[in-house]
């Protein structure tokens, strides 16, 4: 790519072009790289705000681009996008878990900075009622609510500091998925069928073979769609030990880049991923494991490096849908 990331501004607008040409959810998330660049750079606000604005607009039900939306927005204290936000998010999510956990941040902007207290308290109440595990604090803050509004105030703290996870919207993004907009794969329909009706290591693993065959990265994911990701990185790392206890390196290499999707901060996978996929043929999977890596990724140096290999990637491919 001809612009260098040493010049964040030209960069940055070098991804939007990029974006505006691709068009759909992977146009949409180089708008949210072209904003990366400039929050981490600290240029231009107003050019972020846009650019996430456009990006929401190429793909309304995109996580990645709300996400920054509500991060931005409690990064500055505003307090009435990020309330409107994350009730846009609770939309997003499909587990009762992540709705209540975005239900209750909302009850505490409403709440804590907004001062709408009869919300907040609405807000905790059905926080309570989505999640078992929130449940307690929910109530209890949904109590204080009340408190105050008679005028009673019953502890220090009104709303107890447990329903804000670090970092902050989590659920969102766990609840989104992190592809570069690759269609299912009727192949592995029958893995998926089988494997419903019980487990089997050796038709997961040839479902893998075929899976990673036709470039699909987050293969254990889609013939094992009800298991936790734990549990897939699990048996995937099963796999990984007997193919290097059988002295099968290429089987051993091959399990290894599917566990990437299951664990993208693991350098090994993500090695491993990258040499799998490092064909032509495989445009598609390169670009979704340079998607998948560069949200774990802390170093904004690694970060700037990433995004200016994805741009020329994207650039060399063409259209990639």
């Amino acid at each position: 790519m001809a612009v260098s990331p040493l010049n964040p501004l030209a960069f940055a607008r070098s991804l939007e072009s990029i974006g505006r040409a691709v068009g759909g959810l992977l146009g949409a998330e180089m708008m949210v790289y072209a904003a990366d660049v400039l929050v981490h750079t600290e240029q231009d606000p107003q050019l972020v705000d846009a650019l996430l604005v456009r990006a929401r607009q190429m793909d309304p039900k995109g996580h990645l681009s709300l996400d920054r939306i509500l991060r931005n927005a409690a990064g500055r204290g505003d307090w009435l996008s990020l309330a409107d936000a994350l009730a846009t998010a609770v939309d997003l999510v499909d587990s009762d878990e992540a709705k209540a956990t975005l239900v209750a941040q909302r009850a505490e902007v409403l709440g804590r900075r907004l001062g709408r207290l009869d919300e907040a308290r609405r807000l905790y109440i059905e926080a309570a009622h989505l999640s078992s595990s929130l449940a307690g604090a929910a109530l209890a803050a949904a109590d204080d609510v009340e408190a105050l509004l008679g005028g009673r105030v019953t502890h220090e703290a009104p709303w107890p500091e447990v329903v804000w996870p670090q970092p902050a919207f989590d659920p969102l993004i766990a609840a989104g998925d992190p592809t570069a907009g690759m269609a299912e794969q009727p192949a592995l329909d029958r893995y998926r069928a089988r494997l419903a009706e019980g487990y089997d290591a050796s038709v997961f693993a040839g479902a893998v073979a075929e899976g990673l065959e036709l470039g699909v990265v987050d293969v254990a994911r889609r013939v094992l769609p009800g298991m936790s990701t734990a549990g897939r990185l699990a048996e995937l790392e099963g796999l990984i030990a007997a193919a290097d206890a059988g002295g099968d390196p290429e089987g051993a290499a091959r399990f290894r880049a599917a566990a990437f999707a299951e664990s993208p901060v693991s350098a090994e996978y993500y090695a491993a991923a990258r040499r799998l996929f490092r064909e032509e043929p495989h445009a598609h999977a390169r670009i979704e494991v340079l998607l998948r890596r560069r949200r774990v990724l802390e170093s904004p140096s690694d970060r700037e490096g990433l995004l200016s290999e994805l741009a020329a990637l994207m650039a060399s491919a063409g259209h990639p849908r």
